[in-house]
């Protein structure tokens, strides 16, 4: 079971700080929150449509799609309700390439003109207009997300360097950036 501290991330970098979590624990994929809501009903849910590219990419097959919450949930049901048009887009392309799902996105596809506000239907189909497109630039911003560093090991490196001092980063990691300020003080 996932912890929920994922869930009470701040909200600025939420998205960004479960990618990379996601992606150095892909074993934790499966796992869900005591909501019985799997990573992909959060990202569902809150609109991330990096995660729901990535997790998709990642496991998609039929029987990933079908689980529902303990509230009994899928995630489509969860991004309608929020009105999270381009996960729907993401989750749509994805449904549309697997044979088992490609009717059920259609059925999806019929649906969302019904379920959604009129403004989040029409933000919808500017999306999905656009949709081969959306799509292809997802991936670059994933992997600039996952190639980039966490903003406090740049900021030490960065000290380091004007200090002269060999940095490692894996002794920055997790720190705060006041305790990385006070010992770069105490060096001048």
């Amino acid at each position: 079971m996932i912890t929920d501290e994922l869930l009470v991330m701040p909200n600025y970098d939420k998205e960004e700080k479960i990618l990379r979590f996601i992606h150095n624990n892909p074993d934790r994929l499966n796992d869900t929150f005591k909501n019985g809501e799997t990573m992909l009903h959060m990202a569902a849910d809150r609109g991330y449509a990096l995660l729901t590219y990535y997790i998709m990419n990642e496991r998609f097959n039929a029987e990933f799609w079908g689980q529902q919450s303990k509230q009994g949930h899928s995630a489509e049901t969860c991004a309608i309700a929020s009105s999270r048009t381009a996960v729907l887009v993401v989750m749509l392309h994805f449904m549309r390439l697997n044979d088992k799902t490609k009717e059920t996105a259609e059925l999806l596809y019929d649906r969302i003109p019904k379920r959604l506000s009129p403004e989040a239907y029409v933000r919808f189909l500017e999306i999905e207009k656009n949709g081969k497109a959306y799509i292809k630039n997802i991936e670059p911003q994933i992997q600039k997300i996952l190639n980039a560093k966490p903003l406090i090991t740049f900021l030490y490196e960065q000290v380091g360097c004007l200090f002269n001092h060999k940095i490692q980063p894996a002794i920055v990691e997790g720190r705060e950036i006041k305790e990385l300020l006070l010992a770069t003080k105490k060096n001048l």
